[in-house]
């Protein structure tokens, strides 16, 4: 009576909303390379384009710290002799900067999100 006379909510009045969490996506990744998921299969399963993907894994890599092993992924999607020029690239080059790798690595017309991916491991293997 006292609540409803002073006009107080109770709290299952109220409706709270929650804004996806990050967290759980990036906790799936984890575990789905823990895992060596397929990359394709991984963005579909949390309704990502490849390159949207490859944004979430170098923000836990580069930017987080986290270590991941992703050469499985490469060993299959990449040729050998090309990972192997684009990761000479990065131990010698004075920054990982992508626009700058991209520019030394233009002749070897090479998709740019393979020199990310190669960066990825590049800075998972050398950085963390």
């Amino acid at each position: 009576q006292y609540v409803e006379e002073k006009g107080i909510d109770r709290p299952e009045d109220f409706v709270m909303t929650v804004a996806p969490s990050h967290s759980f996506s990036k906790k799936k990744i984890i575990e789905s390379i823990d895992r060596k998921m397929d990359f394709n299969d991984l963005a579909h399963m949390l309704n990502l384009e490849l390159n949207e993907l490859i944004d979430e894994i170098e923000k836990l890599v580069l930017n987080s710290g986290m270590r991941l092993n992703i050469s499985y992924y490469l060993d299959e999607e990449v040729d050998p002799d090309l990972r192997d020029d684009i990761y000479d690239y990065f131990e010698d080059a004075p920054t990982i900067e992508l626009p700058e790798a991209c520019n030394a690595l233009k002749d070897l017309h090479v998709d740019e999100d393979i020199i990310r991916l190669v960066r990825i491991q590049f800075y998972s293997d050398m950085a963390n």
